[in-house]
């Protein structure tokens, strides 16, 4: 566990259809290091699991029960909300 990631979410975007393209990850945290993150995870994620791709936010979305929302996370990654670079 990185001790600058606050919180991390993996899910499959972007969604076409049914199915979705590859692996994406949504952390929220300082100092971030992505490639690290990615690499860590090789270790221990099979590989179609692994993030190909890590989206930094200072803050995670929370629904009412203060999990973190994922259909927020995508639609701001969707809409542009969330950098894609």
């Amino acid at each position: 566990q990185d001790p600058h990631v606050e919180h991390a979410v993996a899910f499959g975007w972007p969604l076409t259809g049914a199915s979705a393209e590859t692996a994406v990850a949504v952390v929220s945290g300082e100092l971030v290091d992505r490639n690290g993150l990615i690499e860590s995870v090789r270790g221990i994620l099979p590989p179609y699991a692994v993030p190909q791709k890590i989206f930094v936010v200072a803050q995670m979305p929370l629904n009412s029960n203060g999990k973190v929302d994922r259909k927020a996370l995508r639609e701001s990654l969707s809409n542009g909300s969330i950098p894609l670079g």
